[in-house]
């Protein structure tokens, strides 16, 4: 009777597992499905519609625990954000997180802690800590997805790029810059050996992150190929007045004003600022610190001679 007892239990756990699988096989391929879809879409508000009447169906047909729940309510915390909506936002990415959370420790009970889909759901909480301001936790999670994948898929794959790419970010925010540095140029060479699974603006970011770092290092050789680099890789597959050009313009302007070429520093400021003011909107930060390093660089020495006079 007992024998009989565990084998049911034993078959019981086999058909949870299954369920589980199909909803996380379902819910990766409607992720894949609507990623196709996005494109479609001429407007961000007719994306939101689209994914609340969906939201509101998917809840009454699958109930509002299903992974394909947390998928939408992070994909329209995204969509709020880029609206504005910013209450809209943090609501939609505290449901996301809730739901994914909750799944994560499903797994972890029914598949052990390392198995690969709590890789894929802890590079999901990543994605949300991190849009929540939560860093460290962010870390934490693509850490651990990353020593998962890379046990699973390989240390070049795809997936593994992907994260490094994201952790070096986060490492650059937080002030890790070895950190920061390393797993870039790790993400980096994935990209080179995998061409196809990668675009060139993924480089070229990459390279703007790079430059930055070797900058900080004062690597300034390093940093002025890195910003050449990612200025070709840009304007290679966008139009030469795209935010990634001058981001790599502004990069050069302040390498070449740390190594004293005040004229090519002026120059990619000049390029970078033109660029801004098309692409960005007004008062922006970034275009504000550039015209400030623009002033600062045409200084002549009479100018810096005057300057306390004119305080008076």
């Amino acid at each position: 009777m007992r024998t009989i007892v565990k084998n049911l239990i034993k078959l019981l756990l086999v058909l949870l597992s299954a369920v589980f699988m199909l909803q996380f096989i379902g819910y990766k391929q409607a992720e894949s499905d609507q990623t196709n879809q996005d494109s479609s879409f001429e407007k961000t508000s007719d994306e939101i519609a689209h994914y609340e009447q969906k939201l509101e169906r998917i809840e009454k047909e699958r109930g509002s625990r299903h992974l394909d729940v947390a998928y939408i309510y992070e994909r329209l915390g995204g969509l709020y954000k880029s609206e504005g909506e910013r209450q809209k936002s943090i609501e939609s990415y505290g449901k996301a997180l809730k739901l994914y959370e909750q799944v994560l420790k499903k797994i972890e009970r029914q598949r052990g802690s390392k198995h690969i889909d709590v890789a894929h759901v802890c590079e999901r909480l990543g994605g949300l800590y991190s849009a929540k301001g939560a860093q460290q936790k962010a870390i934490e999670s693509y850490e651990r997805a990353l020593a998962i994948k890379e046990r699973e898929l390989g240390q070049d794959h795809d997936n593994v790029g992907r994260i490094c790419f994201n952790l070096g970010e986060l490492y650059t925010i937080t002030r890790a810059h070895d950190k920061a540095m390393k797993t870039f140029l790790r993400a980096l060479r994935i990209m080179e050996n995998k061409p196809d699974g990668y675009g060139d603006l993924d480089v070229s970011y990459v390279c703007i992150r790079l430059g930055e770092l070797y900058a900080n290092q004062k690597a300034y050789t390093a940093s002025l190929q890195s910003y050449k680099r990612a200025l070709r890789m840009a304007k290679k597959s966008l139009e030469s007045d795209h935010l990634y050009v001058a981001l790599s313009h502004g990069g050069l302007g302040s390498t070449y004003e740390a190594i004293g070429e005040r004229d090519q520093a002026i120059e990619h400021y000049k390029e970078a600022l033109r660029i801004l003011r098309k692409v960005r909107y007004p008062g922006d930060p970034y275009e504000k610190k550039i015209e400030r390093a623009l002033k600062r660089v045409q200084k002549t020495w009479f100018d810096w001679f005057l300057e306390p006079f004119r305080r008076i």
